[in-house]
C-alpha cells in the first residue's frame, strides 16, 4: 500500500512540494521531482549528490530526520557528524 503525506511549514501550512511517500515500512522524502531521502528496513539513506541542495531542502530534510527516523536533527553540521558516525548512509537515490 502506498500513502503520501505531506511536511508542514513553519506556520503549519501544508508544504505541498515536500512529501513523504509510505510504501509498507519505507519512507521517502521527495522534494519537487527528486527524493532526498530514504528509510528502508530502518536504515536511512541521503541521495549524495541532492540531500544538500537548498535550505528549503534542507529545512524539510530535517522535518523528516526528526519525524519519520527519530534523529534529533536541526542543522546541516548535525546530519554531517550521523554521516560520520554511519548512522545516516549517502548513495545515489535518483537516477541522473
Amino acid at each position: 500500500m502506498i500513502k503520501v503525506s505531506y511536511l508542514y511549514t513553519d506556520g503549519g501550512n501544508v508544504a505541498a512540494s515536500q512529501v513523504v511517500i509510505n510504501v509498507e515500512n519505507d519512507k521517502f522524502f521527495q522534494s519537487y521531482d527528486t527524493i532526498i531521502a530514504a528509510k528502508r528496513d530502518g536504515v536511512v539513506t541521503l541521495d549524495e549528490k541532492k540531500w544538500n541542495y537548498s535550505r528549503t531542502t534542507l529545512k524539510y530534510l530535517y522535518q523528516f530526520l526528526r519525524d519519520f527516523c527519530y534523529f534529533d536533527v536541526y542543522s546541516k553540521k548535525d546530519v554531517l557528524e550521523l554521516i560520520k558516525e554511519g548512522e545516516i548512509n549517502l548513495q545515489n537515490l535518483n537516477e541522473d
